[in-house]
């Protein structure tokens, strides 16, 4: 029987799917692929889940999950068509977890029940350690933006991130890399610049005056480029 090409199982089980499973989908199946590619041969689930958990994907116990058919769907896939063009691959049986192990050793039903709330809380706070770790990506820009001030000692550097606060590990990374910050907010950045000259830049730098002095106004944005000689002749000229 031929097996169904990996990629074609991964588009079927994509069809439809929320953005995060898709995302899990493509993780685990850039694993077994890569794994594929240098002629591995293990694609138990324990192997499987060791690597796409260092990916931010799906972690081992996920894997195991009985929910989880659609990730063993695809690693299996990936399998199959390792044996059909390099031979049998060695597929481990799936192995039940030490903790499930510990749970039917006790017999008292009420300790049964505490430990398995310990357990389940801790792959919680797995959970959310390994979400926090995939949103944990910051941007250090060394450019100077169009406006901005060269201070004396070098440039001025902005860090990028989503919406979402630095965590302190992520503050403690800056300054231990000698950013020394001097500013933090939430704001908007834009992506292209408008070159402005003359009139328009007169007519522009009056309008953001305006707008700061404003006392419903708290801030302004905005993507125009004006020297910084026409900036001080339109403040000038008022």
């Amino acid at each position: 029987m031929t097996a169904l090409p990996p990629e074609q199982v991964l588009t079927a089980l994509k069809a439809g799917a929320r953005p995060q499973t898709c995302r899990a989908l493509d993780v685990v199946s850039s694993v077994c692929a890569e794994a594929h590619k240098l002629g591995a041969r293990d694609f138990s689930l324990a192997t499987i889940g060791r690597l796409t958990e260092q990916r931010h994907g799906p972690s081992m116990r996920t894997l195991y999950n009985a929910k989880s058919a659609h990730y063993r769907a695809l690693i299996k896939a990936w399998a199959d068509y390792t044996a059909q063009t390099r031979g049998q691959p060695e597929i481990a049986p799936a192995k039940p977890l030490a903790e499930e192990d510990l749970l039917h050793k006790i017999d008292d039903p009420a300790l049964r029940g505490v430990f398995g709330a310990m357990v389940a809380e801790r792959n919680r706070l797995r959970s959310e350690v390994t979400l926090l770790r995939s949103r944990a990506n910051i941007v250090v820009d060394r450019r100077v933006f169009p406006g901005e001030l060269r201070l004396s000692k070098g440039q001025v550097m902005q860090v990028l991130t989503g919406s979402h606060p630095l965590l302190p590990l992520e503050k403690e990374a800056l300054t231990k890399a000698g950013i020394t910050p001097t500013s933090a907010e939430i704001g908007m950045v834009p992506q292209n610049y408008i070159k402005l000259t003359g009139s328009q830049a007169t007519q522009m730098v009056r309008l953001v005056e305006a707008l700061e002095e404003h006392d419903d106004v708290q801030h302004v944005y905005a993507n125009f480029d004006i020297e910084e000689s026409e900036i001080q002749a339109a403040v000038g000229a008022n």
